[in-house]
């Protein structure tokens, strides 16, 4: 494999690193406009969701969830779903208690310090001029991604 290759499977890794971890972060709704105004029919869904998980969570839980579904409602298409799988995805998938957070930030720092020792690997083979191998990134020797 040439260095050339290298570099763009490391470029596409790192891209993709990127926008998996921006939807995890408060900041990150602002890549796509999640300050949008969510649409009226999943406006009054977010509001019923917002009185059922802070009863369910606590007052401190607010912010957190009204950001979240903004962030959600903001990448809601129409063949995600209507109003209804809106909410249970919310429902579902909303993290609200401590153990769960903590269990979702633990796994997220697993994956992010496996795939840096990774790329310190290809780094230190690109570095030694040693074979990188198949399947380096996400592809095999010849670039090509498995579909």
């Amino acid at each position: 494999m040439n260095n050339k290759t290298l570099s763009q499977r490391i470029s596409i890794a790192l891209l993709t690193l990127f926008l998996a971890a921006a939807t995890a972060f408060p900041w990150s709704g602002t890549l796509r406009g999640a300050q949008q105004a969510a649409s009226p029919n999943l406006q009054a869904s977010m509001t019923k969701l917002e009185t059922e998980l802070i009863a369910k969570y606590g007052e401190g839980q607010r912010a957190r969830l009204k950001r979240g579904m903004q962030q959600v409602a903001s990448f809601w298409r129409a063949e995600d779903g209507d109003a209804a799988a809106f909410e249970d995805l919310v429902r579902t998938h909303f993290a609200g208690d401590p153990a769960t957070l903590d269990m979702m930030f633990n796994r997220f720092q697993y994956n992010l310090e496996k795939l840096n020792g990774h790329m310190g690997e290809l780094g230190l083979k690109k570095a030694t001029g040693a074979p990188v191998g198949p399947d380096a990134l996400c592809g095999d020797e010849e670039g090509v991604v498995a579909a």
